[in-house]
């Protein structure tokens, strides 16, 4: 349990005050109470624990929120039902929201957004319209540009969708409206980014609304930019666990149905019961153990690299789970650090392995 901060305490007496507004915090604030910075699994358990022991909750859920700059209320929680007459249900909180996006949260004056209409009474200049609208583009260096208001949009103009309309007809007078997606996908703050990736994928974006509210346009660039950080660390584990399969296999002697055997401690392990086990049957920490109880038996490791191997091993198992736990935030520097070191020396061991 990590210690809470005075502040926590001070936080909880207001919150217990009956019939008063309950106090919000920025989810990055909460954490620093108890002296955290990160929504690692342990950390949300350890935190969640706390406020149910002090019968308070946040709303919404702080380890649900998209970031940690949303404001969160700390509430009593209610009495159960004495006799409820049928289960309610309840929306399944989405662990991803496409809110996590960079992109889903700008702020108004960030939106790149115009109310093109023609002047009641007044002739329609359509394609001086339009020029506004491009230049307004061309100033905001922005792919799209939403057409309406901040509550409501009735298109997007796209460079795509403006030269798929100017090439055929160099010469033609077209104003936004003829250039402009109209009706185009809208989604929740705290829909599921994986719905976003597929209506991004047909039609190259997704407008984002929180309440009533637009925060943002979500383009397939926004989602590469947040893959790719956070594909990282998936990837360099499983490229770990690869090379750590090569050097158990590249043992001498050979390692045996046995020894393998004897590296699953938990005797009603099923994978006991397998004809033949061999390196892709171990997990991590299995693997450390393999490693330390057979040191003499991996010729392309001096026994000082392998003690720092298996000492780089312990600390990305100790990362493993909360990476593959998926949770909302990315994983911080210093355990990228840690990753991509092992990585690397793993690689140069299994580069002399033939």
């Amino acid at each position: 349990m990590y210690e809470p901060d005075i502040k926590i305490h001070e936080l909880l007496a207001k919150a217990k005050v009956s019939n008063s507004t309950p106090p919000k915090v920025k989810v990055r604030t909460l954490l620093g109470y108890f002296n955290v910075k990160s929504r690692k699994p342990h950390v949300v358990n350890s935190i969640r624990q706390f406020l149910k022991e002090n019968g308070l909750r946040t709303e919404p859920d702080f380890e649900a929120t998209p970031n940690m700059d949303i404001r969160v209320s700390i509430c009593v929680i209610p009495p159960p039902a004495p006799s409820p007459k049928a289960p309610t249900e309840q929306r399944e909180t989405i662990r991803f929201p496409v809110g996590m996006l960079k992109a889903a949260n700008r702020k108004k004056e960030d939106l790149v957004l115009i109310d093109s209409r023609s002047k009641p009474g007044a002739k329609d200049d359509g394609e001086k319209r339009l020029e506004e609208c491009l230049n307004l583009m061309l100033s905001k260096q922005a792919g799209h540009l939403i057409i309406g208001s901040e509550y409501s949009p009735r298109g997007i103009i796209t460079w795509e969708s403006y030269m798929k309309k100017r090439l055929p007809s160099p010469e033609a007078s077209l104003s936004p409206e003829d250039v402009m997606i109209k009706n185009p996908k809208v989604m929740d703050y705290y829909d599921s980014i994986l719905d976003a990736v597929d209506y991004v994928a047909q039609q190259g974006f997704v407008v984002i609304k929180k309440g009533n509210s637009i925060t943002g346009v979500v383009t397939s660039k926004d989602i590469a930019s947040e893959f790719t950080p956070r594909s990282k660390p998936f990837y360099w584990i499983c490229f770990i666990e690869h090379g750590l399969r090569k050097i158990l296999e590249g043992a001498t002697p050979e390692l045996t149905h046995e020894d393998y055997l004897a590296a699953i401690l938990n005797d009603k392990d099923t994978r006991k019961n397998r004809e033949r086990l061999g390196a892709n049957d171990l997990t991590l920490g299995e693997t450390i153990k393999m490693l330390s109880d057979h040191k003499t038996k991996f010729p392309y490791t001096s026994s000082g690299t392998l003690a720092s191997l298996i000492s780089q091993l312990e600390d990305v198992n100790k990362l493993r789970n909360d990476i593959f736990h998926f949770r909302i935030d990315p994983v911080d520097q210093d355990e990228l650090s840690t990753l991509e070191k092992c990585m690397n020396y793993v690689n140069d061991i299994t580069f002399k392995i033939p």
